[in-house]
């Protein structure tokens, strides 16, 4: 992946690449970084800041842009320079070396703890989508108004410090999920995932199938969450009723302005947030799942500096090793309850 242009851009959609790194078993994932920071603006701190970043989102190898061996302006075509020749940052660079070498090194292969699965809404995307509609701007940008799930992975991982995984639904299809003791299984050799939570993306649009597992998943035991708006068309052709019938059966009388959760006897749980904002989004996950992996209270939730407080588990060679990350400018004080022993 890229961090590219300034410290905080892209950073909702750093997971969606470390999460195709975890569906595919891949223990190395790579960033080019830095590339075309405003060089007025960068800072030792800016090094540290955007590294940290994308370590806490599942990043474990830094590719730094503008590593420019030549002292003459011009042969700077794209900074910022980072090099022994920038006397801003030659200093420091012996120590952030250290960091990001030592960093990469932890936080590479082995597996990570994620109990939430996030379906990734490509149909519904797909589904709204034609390059010649005006609104269009070629930026990546043209999207439904209920597309959230930048807006929900951001929250969970800033905000309410619940890990997760993004789950393609394709992949979601293949024996690589298995449903099992009311979770979903990513069942790889390495980076195997345990999901207790599904959440479905708002959107117009899924596959049946996708859904219909989903549904197995519910009757089963698991806990669903659906977001912002629930389907009623299917990517497959000729089962919208399908569709209909499978969102009633899960969030039966749940009306639009509802928070209805619909229960199972085995523990199953559905439930459709119209308004998932922070708070009705902890609410639920507490009553869902009340002893997450990692529980974070009383985080003042800065964002001083256009920084992040978050977290990353992983499990290694028998070792669990924890990373938090604070790219903010402040100081954080909040209470940190990790699970077992």
């Amino acid at each position: 992946m890229d961090a590219i242009f300034y410290h905080g851009h892209g950073r909702q959609g750093f997971k969606l690449t470390s999460s195709a790194a975890s569906v595919y078993d891949r223990p190395v994932v790579a960033a080019e970084i830095y590339g075309a920071f405003q060089e007025d603006k960068f800072t030792v701190n800016t090094l540290y800041q955007a590294a940290m970043e994308v370590f806490v989102r599942g990043i474990n190898s830094l590719i730094p842009h503008g590593m420019w061996y030549d002292t003459e302006p011009q042969s700077v075509r794209i900074p910022p320079l980072i090099s022994g020749y920038s006397k801003k940052l030659q200093s420091a660079l012996r120590q952030f070396n250290d960091f990001a070498a030592r960093t990469s090194m932890m936080l590479t292969g082995g597996k990570q703890i994620a109990e939430i699965g996030i379906i990734y809404p490509i149909a519904s995307l797909q589904g709204f989508y034609h390059f010649e509609a005006k609104d269009n701007n070629g930026f990546g940008k043209f999207a439904p108004k209920e597309t959230d799930y930048l807006t929900i992975g951001d929250e969970l991982t800033n905000t309410l410090h619940r890990d997760f995984t993004f789950i393609h639904p394709q992949l979601f299809l293949s024996k690589q999920y298995i449903i099992a003791d009311k979770q979903v299984i990513l069942s790889n050799k390495i980076n195997s995932q345990a999901y207790k939570v599904i959440i479905i993306q708002g959107g117009k649009v899924i596959s049946y199938y996708t859904l219909k597992k989903i549904q197995q998943f519910y009757n089963a035991g698991g806990k669903v969450i659906a977001t912002s708006m629930l389907p009623t068309k299917s990517a497959e052709f000729g089962l919208d009723t399908g569709i209909n019938r499978i969102v009633k059966e899960m969030f039966y009388g749940t009306k639009k302005t509802s928070t209805r959760m619909i229960l199972k006897p085995n523990g199953g749980a559905a439930i459709f947030l119209l308004n998932p904002d922070s708070a009705i989004l902890i609410k639920t996950l507490d009553q869902l799942t009340p002893n997450a992996d990692v529980i974070i209270k009383d985080s003042n939730n800065s964002t001083a500096g256009n920084g992040r407080f978050s977290y990353l588990h992983k499990v290694r060679d028998g070792k669990q090793i924890y990373y938090f990350a604070n790219s903010t400018t402040d100081v954080i004080n909040a209470e940190v309850m990790l699970r077992g022993k």
